[in-house]
């Protein structure tokens, strides 16, 4: 099998993932609201979150248990959403969520019927969220080994594709401006 490349397909353009958070926010409170915005905000995958106790929630942050060979991780929930932690809560006691019941009590094809429902863009799927956050992440910290941990990655060259993303052929364009004037004989020494 190849390697995977983050292609415009797989994550949110700024644009995208901005009118998603908005839509969110007008919407607060609401299940669909809160599970997608712990998508985007954690980058965890969707059978992930619909895993998710009030018990894996403590001081800020949530303990997701890995899928598909990812190791478990705590992920602090931080964002410029501050009231994000608290509407979690409320959540939580508004619908007498016992500790160690699920939060979310649907499947993944209700998820994929939600995504379906609140995407921006038609041809993305829900797994863009997540390359949404490594990519945004790597942005912020442009360390990979970072967010091979946030991402639950058991092996880095599953997270290169994010260096890759950030640091290919999508901005060679801008790397190679102006290097037909640096001249080989100044550079050497």
């Amino acid at each position: 099998m190849g390697a995977i490349q983050i292609t415009e397909r797989k994550y949110l353009t700024d644009l995208e993932a901005d009118y998603l958070i908005s839509l969110c926010k007008q919407n607060r409170g609401e299940r669909d609201s809160i599970l997608l915005r712990l998508l985007l905000y954690t980058g965890a995958r969707g059978c992930e979150v619909l895993k998710l106790t009030p018990k894996d929630f403590a001081r800020g942050s949530v303990t997701l248990k890995g899928a598909k060979g990812s190791n478990d991780r705590s992920v602090p929930i931080t964002s410029d959403d501050h009231l994000f932690p608290h509407e979690i809560r409320q959540y939580i006691i508004k619908y007498n969520i016992k500790p160690n019941s699920r939060i979310f009590k649907i499947s993944t094809r209700r998820l994929r019927q939600i995504w379906d429902f609140w995407r921006p863009n038609p041809h993305k799927g829900s797994h863009a969220i997540r390359h949404t956050t490594g990519i945004k992440f790597y942005l912020a910290c442009a360390d990979i080994h970072k967010v091979k941990s946030l991402l639950g990655h058991r092996q880095i060259n599953n997270t290169q594709v994010y260096l890759d993303f950030c640091h290919g052929t999508r901005t060679l364009g801008k790397a190679m401006r102006g290097m037909w004037k640096k001249r080989i004989d100044e550079e050497k020494e």
